[in-house]
């Protein structure tokens, strides 16, 4: 219960982590496996902040399972601005991208049902 409560505010049960939704383009998003297969995508980023403000340092701590995905979100903390600071500071942050339902699992699509013969008599 404390951990979904945690999540609705945007924390983790890790003081360390943040849970953060990318803002990236949905072109960019649906051209991605993981769109593809559907279902819940979870990526931990580690990034580094000058006191400037700028990343110095960004890696995938946990990838996604998607390269494509993983990549956009490095690059979407790249693009970031934080807030000034006195000292380089590092965190990680989680992502998570929600792509409804797993496509993956559906199994065979079923056929119409057809119509049976019609029993001939002689």
């Amino acid at each position: 219960m404390l951990r979904v409560f945690l999540v609705a505010l945007g924390l983790s049960g890790c003081a360390h982590e943040s849970i953060e939704r990318a803002s990236l383009p949905p072109a960019d998003l649906e051209a991605t496996q993981a769109a593809e297969l559907g279902g819940h995508w979870t990526n931990l980023t580690r990034i580094c902040v000058d006191p400037d403000g700028t990343v110095v340092e960004r890696s995938t701590k946990r990838p996604s399972g998607d390269p494509i995905l993983d990549l956009l979100y490095l690059d979407d903390v790249a693009k970031r601005r934080y807030p000034k600071q006195r000292s380089q500071k590092c965190r990680d942050i989680r992502f998570e991208q929600d792509f409804g339902l797993d496509r993956s699992e559906e199994g065979p699509r079923c056929r119409p049902a057809r119509r049976p013969k019609r029993a001939s008599w002689s």
